[in-house]
């Protein structure tokens, strides 16, 4: 069983089932993910770049909490309070599979860096980016 601590933010992730992410008191499964190698990167990279809160108010959404619905993401933002930034996802859209999905407010950003991104056509309209470390490091230099 894999697992990844980081006391100073009060979180933990792991793996069982899935990914339990446990921050501040909440908890939430992600039924899609394991802490594979390049994901563990990715979420190293995030929390040391400021994007260390894997939660966000109502997202996941409290009836999912609740419910102890899994998840099909990992979520990063700066702050517990919204917008969320970004998330590791399994998106169902034109069957993209795993993929860094940014938070739509960031799509000028991503624009102007040059990031190539597929914008989900029904949804929220997300961005979804190929989830690999050197994309995340131009995602994360882009919206910072």
């Amino acid at each position: 069983m894999q697992k990844m601590a980081f006391p100073h933010l009060g979180l933990t992730l792991e793996e069982k089932q899935g990914v339990r992410i446990t921050q501040n008191g909440k908890s939430y499964l992600t039924d899609k993910w394991k802490l594979r190698e390049d994901v563990r990167a990715m979420i190293y990279l995030s929390i040391s770049k400021g994007f260390h809160c894997l939660w966000v108010k109502n997202h996941p959404s409290n009836k999912k909490l609740l419910a102890g619905t899994p998840t099909h993401y990992i979520c990063f933002a700066r702050s517990h309070t919204p917008p969320w930034d970004y998330l590791l996802a399994i998106e169902t859209e034109k069957n993209f599979g795993e993929s860094i999905t940014v938070n739509k407010n960031h799509k000028e950003k991503l624009c102007t860096a040059k990031i190539h991104f597929v914008q989900q056509t029904s949804g929220s309209k997300q961005l979804m980016v190929l989830p690999t470390l050197p994309n995340l490091e131009k995602v994360i230099e882009a919206i910072k």
